[in-house]
């Protein structure tokens, strides 16, 4: 129960001054372009499934354009990404401590 109590306090704690960081400028076009290199790479990861080297082979030039896009346009994005997702992992955490917390260890 210790453990639990000190995550959500660290959680508490950390809380404010993820919410007092600014996003970084053009913030929405990153995450735009974060979106699309996710998906053409699943469609890369099918290509080469099927064994169809032409359609690799073109998502691989055209992942390239997007990380090169993404690379002049967003400085410091992909760090900020990695923090929110580092964020996230600690409130599932959290989460299912707080689950088995309020259930008295039932679940």
């Amino acid at each position: 129960m210790r453990h639990v109590a000190t995550l959500l306090l660290g959680i508490a704690m950390l809380l404010p001054s993820v919410a007092q960081s600014e996003p970084p400028q053009g913030s929405s076009e990153c995450r735009h372009l974060t979106t699309q290199i996710n998906f053409f790479a699943i469609r890369k990861g099918r290509a080469q499934e099927l064994g169809n080297e032409l359609w690799e082979e073109r998502l691989d030039q055209h992942l390239q354009n997007l990380v090169e896009r993404r690379a002049q346009r967003c400085e410091g994005f992909s760090d900020s990404d990695q923090a929110w997702e580092a964020l996230d992992k600690l409130v599932q955490i959290a989460a299912k401590g707080a689950v088995t917390f309020f259930t008295l260890g039932a679940f």
